[in-house]
C-alpha cells in the first residue's frame, strides 16, 4: 500500500510539471566557506586583470590621395628573423598592400610572398562575414623600420567621399618576447560619474632599462581621441620614473568603450639576442639606443550609468524554521532595474574567532516597501551549524553589480546584522557542532513547489533514488539540449551524432551576455521537464550561468554529465576585445570580463561541467588570429584560457579547430567525441 501511495505522489508531481512547464525563477544561491577562503567568489583586484602582449594590433588611418585612398605607417621590427603581418578589413583581399624593408623600396605583398620561405594567405573570419584577412609571413626580415602602405581606388558617384572600411594590421616579430607590454585598468567600477585610469609597463631583457613613450587611444560614445601615458606619479602610475605609466580618462558617457594602449620605443641594447624578463623602463622621454619596437593592448568594456548605491544597513528575520531572510537596503539612482547582489556571511566560532559561514548571491529586481528599496538574500541555517556559530552575524564584501557587464555599482566592506536574527532550527539541540553534509537545498535555495529534489555534487545529474526510478518508468519529457556559441550562423552539431530525445538551441548571429544567453536557454528548454546540455564555445558559459543563477529543467537532468562543453573560453579570449571580429565585443569573454563573471560561479556549479579543448595539428588554425592568440589555440580560444578550475577536464586533442573554414576540421564535427558526449549526457 505504501509503495502505491509513493507512486501516486510521484505521478502527481509528474503531472504538475508536465502540464505547466516551470517558469524561469532566479535562485537564492549559496557557496561554502571554502569558496570564500580560496578567493573563488571574490572579485579580482584590477591589477589581476592585467593583459600582456608581445605583439601589436594597429588601426590604419585612411587619407585621400587623388583618385585613391591610402593608409600608411612605419613599423619598427626589433629583431631580424621571421615576420608575420595580417591585414584585416572589408575587401582587404582586393587592396594593394605594399611593404618596404629598412632603406628599401616599396614592393607588393605578393612579390614579398614569392621570396623563399615566405607566403601570402587570404582568410575569411566567418562564413557570412564580409571582412577578409590577408596574411603575409616573411621567412627572413631585417631589423629596423619597415614601411607599410595600403591603397584602394576611391569610389565614384555618391559614395566618392566615403573612406574604405576600417583597416587593422596585426604584427608578430621574431623579437616579440624581448619586450612585453602589460596593461590594466585601475578600477572595475567603470561608472559614468567618475574618471578611471589605464596603467601600462614594459618588461624586457633582465636588468636593462630603455626609454620609450606610450599613448591611450580612446573610443567611446563621446568620440575618439588620444591621451599620453605619463610616468610622473600623478596618473595612478606609482612613483615618478619607476617604469610604470598611466593616464586618467573620463568621466565617459555610458556605453561600449575601447582603450587601445600603444607603447613604442627602443629595447635595451643587446635585447635582440637576450632573454626575456626584467623591467624595461620609463614610458616617457626620448628613446635612445637599441632596437625600435611597438606593442599594443586592447581593453574593451562597458561604462555603466550609476544605477544604485548600497544603503548602508541590512536587516534579517527568520524566513521559516530553517532559513534566514537578509534584507539589504539600496539607494536607487535611476529607475529600478535587475541587479546582481552578493555578500559573504561571517560569524564567531566557539572561541570567538570570526569564521566564514557562506557566500550568498541572487539576481533580481529590487523591491519597494514603505519607502525602502531593497534586495534579499537567503541563508540556510544549516550553514550556521556547520560553522559552529550562534552569531552575531556580519556581512562582508557586499557588492551590487550589473548582471550583464558585471560592473560593480557599489561595494561595502562590512554590514552588521541584528544579533538575535537566527532561524529557530539553525543549530542542533546539542549546541555548537558541525552539522551533516551540505545538501542541494543549502546551495540552491528552497525547491520549487511540486518539483522533485535535485542532487548536486557527488552524483551530478541524478535525482533522488526513488523519484529517479519512478520517472524513468513513465513518460518524462526529457531531452539533450545542443547549443552553438557566440555569433554562430546556425546549426553546428551533426544530427546523426546525437540520439533522441534532443533539442537544438538556435540564436543565429547574436552577441549576448552570459545572463541573456542563459535565459534564452531556459526558455528553449521550458517545454521539457529536464534537459542535459552539450554546448560549443560561449554555450558552455551560458549553461553554467543558467545552472548557477536560475531554476530550469537543467536541474532535473538524469545521467552522468549535466553540462558538457567544447572549446569554451571560461577565462576569456583576446579576440573578444577586438570589435572588428564577427558580432563585436563580448564583455563576458574578454580576458578581463571573464574573470569578473567567474567570481560569481561557485565550486558546486563548476563541478557539474565536463569540458574538452582542442588545437591545430601543426599549421595555425587561422593565420590572422594566431597573431593575436597565445599557443596552443584552436583559432579562437587558447587552451590555457579554456580551463575551468573545479570542473572536469576531459582532455586536449590536436587536429581540430574552433569552427569551419580553418586549417583543420571544426571540433564540433568530431564524431567520436560527439558520440561519447551523447552516451554520457544527462537528459
Amino acid at each position: 500500500m505504501r509503495r502505491h501511495t509513493l507512486l501516486a505522489a510521484a505521478l502527481g508531481c509528474f503531472v504538475l510539471l508536465t502540464a505547466a512547464p516551470r517558469a524561469q525563477v532566479a535562485r537564492h544561491l549559496a557557496a561554502p566557506p571554502s569558496d570564500i577562503l580560496s578567493g573563488l567568489v571574490v572579485l579580482p583586484e584590477p591589477a589581476a586583470l592585467e593583459v600582456a602582449s608581445t605583439g601589436a594590433v594597429l588601426e590604419l588611418s585612411w587619407q585621400r590621395a587623388g583618385g585613391e585612398w591610402v593608409a600608411a605607417l612605419d613599423l619598427p621590427v626589433e629583431r631580424a628573423g621571421p615576420l608575420s603581418l595580417g591585414l584585416l578589413g572589408v575587401s582587404a583581399e582586393s587592396w594593394t598592400w605594399e611593404l618596404a624593408a629598412p632603406g628599401g623600396e616599396l614592393r607588393d605583398a605578393a612579390s614579398w610572398a614569392a621570396d623563399a620561405g615566405s607566403r601570402r594567405v587570404v582568410e575569411t573570419l566567418a562564413a557570412d562575414d564580409p571582412r577578409h584577412a590577408v596574411g603575409l609571413a616573411l621567412g627572413a626580415a631585417d631589423a629596423g623600420s619597415w614601411r607599410v602602405r595600403v591603397r584602394t581606388p576611391a569610389a565614384s558617384g555618391a559614395a566618392a567621399g566615403d573612406a574604405p572600411s576600417s583597416a587593422w594590421l596585426a604584427v608578430r616579430t621574431a623579437g616579440g618576447a624581448d619586450v612585453v607590454l602589460r596593461s590594466h585598468l585601475g578600477t572595475t567600477a567603470l561608472l559614468s560619474d567618475r574618471a578611471f585610469s589605464v596603467v601600462a609597463s614594459l618588461e624586457g631583457a633582465a636588468g636593462a632599462r630603455a626609454d620609450g613613450f606610450g599613448e591611450a587611444r580612446i573610443e567611446s560614445a563621446a568620440g575618439r581621441w588620444t591621451q599620453p601615458l605619463l610616468d610622473d606619479g600623478l596618473h595612478d602610475d606609482g612613483a615618478p620614473g619607476d617604469g610604470v605609466a598611466g593616464a586618467w580618462i573620463g568621466p565617459l558617457p555610458p556605453g561600449a568603450t575601447r582603450v587601445a594602449v600603444v607603447m613604442s620605443g627602443r629595447a635595451p641594447s643587446g635585447a635582440a639576442g637576450g632573454a626575456a624578463g626584467g623591467a624595461v623602463g620609463r614610458a616617457a622621454g626620448g628613446a635612445t639606443g637599441g632596437a625600435a619596437f611597438v606593442r599594443s593592448v586592447q581593453h574593451a568594456f562597458v561604462i555603466e550609468e550609476p544605477a544604485v548605491r548600497l544603503g548602508g544597513w541590512a536587516n534579517a528575520a527568520p524566513l521559516d524554521d530553517q532559513r534566514l531572510d537578509i534584507e539589504i537596503a539600496l539607494q536607487p539612482l535611476t529607475a529600478l532595474r535587475r541587479l546582481h547582489l552578493s555578500a559573504e556571511v561571517w560569524g564567531p566560532d566557539a572561541q570567538g574567532t570570526a569564521v566564514p559561514v557562506a557566500w550568498l548571491s541572487t539576481i533580481g529586481l529590487p523591491e519597494e516597501t514603505w519607502g525602502t528599496t531593497s534586495l534579499h538574500l537567503h541563508l540556510d541555517g544549516r550553514w550556521l551549524a556547520r560553522a559552529g556559530t550562534r552569531g552575531p552575524l556580519e556581512l562582508r564584501r557586499v557588492r551590487v553589480q550589473d548582471p550583464d557587464s558585471h560592473v560593480p555599482f557599489d561595494e561595502l566592506a562590512a554590514l552588521s546584522l541584528p544579533s538575535n536574527a537566527l532561524p529557530a532550527n539553525a543549530l542542533p539541540a546539542s549546541g555548537l557542532q558541525a552539522a551533516g553534509a551540505i545538501t542541494p537545498a543549502m546551495l540552491l535555495g528552497a525547491p520549487l513547489p511540486g518539483a522533485p529534489a535535485v542532487t548536486i555534487g557527488a552524483s551530478p545529474g541524478l535525482l533522488t533514488d526513488f523519484t529517479s526510478s519512478v520517472l524513468l518508468d513513465f513518460t518524462w519529457q526529457r531531452a539533450l539540449m545542443l547549443s552553438h556559441g557566440y555569433c554562430s550562423n546556425g546549426s553546428i552539431w551533426p544530427a546523426a551524432d546525437f540520439s533522441s530525445p534532443k533539442l537544438e538551441f538556435l540564436d543565429p548571429n547574436a552577441n549576448r551576455s552570459n545572463d541573456a544567453f542563459a535565459q534564452l536557454l531556459a526558455a528553449a528548454g521550458a517545454g521539457k521537464d529536464s534537459f542535459g546540455f552539450v554546448g560549443h564555445s560561449q554555450g558552455g558559459l551560458a549553461a553554467l550561468h543558467l545552472l548557477t543563477y536560475y531554476n530550469s529543467g537543467l536541474d532535473y537532468a538524469i545521467g552522468p554529465r549535466r553540462i558538457q562543453s567544447l572549446a569554451s573560453p571560461y577565462q576569456g579570449t583576446p579576440l573578444a576585445s577586438l570589435g572588428f571580429f564577427a558580432c563585436g565585443v563580448n564583455n563576458d569573454m574578454t580576458t578581463s570580463g571573464a574573470p569578473m563573471w567567474l567570481a560569481g560561479i561557485p565550486s558546486w556549479a563548476r563541478g557539474e561541467v565536463f569540458y574538452w579543448t582542442t588545437q591545430n595539428s601543426g599549421s595555425a588554425c587561422s593565420f590572422f588570429t594566431n597573431l593575436v592568440l597565445g599557443s596552443p589555440n584552436d583559432g579562437t580560444v587558447e587552451r590555457a584560457r579554456c580551463q575551468l578550475p573545479g570542473a572536469h577536464s576531459m582532455g586536449h586533442v590536436a587536429g581540430w579547430c574552433h569552427t569551419t573554414g580553418m586549417s583543420n576540421p571544426a571540433s564540433y564535427t568530431d564524431h567520436v567525441r560527439n558520440q561519447e558526449m551523447n552516451a554520457e549526457a544527462a537528459r
